[in-house]
């Protein structure tokens, strides 16, 4: 699998949990009977999911190996993968 691939399957997978809800066509239900609460609620959950996969788990992993206090690793992890690397915090 290529890093375009992954690319792609990441778009693809974030337009339909977050955008998707908010856009009509004409292959959409019927707008009467269309609920923005389910779809608010389904794009949170989304989000808690996503959340979870990308700061929580790799800072629960960056706490085990390192020792650090589990605050110190979620920080660490989402400025690791978000490449913005302050540099205050070395791995290793």
């Amino acid at each position: 699998m290529t890093l375009g691939a992954v690319g792609w399957w990441l778009s693809r997978a974030l337009d339909r949990c977050f955008f998707r809800p908010f856009r009509f066509g004409d292959d959409d239900e019927d707008r009467s009977t269309w609920s923005l609460g389910k779809h608010v609620v389904r794009m949170l959950i989304n989000f808690a999911v996503f959340l979870g996969f990308f700061a929580f788990i790799p800072a629960f992993v960056f706490q085990q190996l390192e020792n650090w206090t589990f605050g110190e690793s979620v920080y660490y992890a989402v400025i690791t993968l978000t490449t913005i690397g302050y540099g205050d915090y070395e791995a290793g």
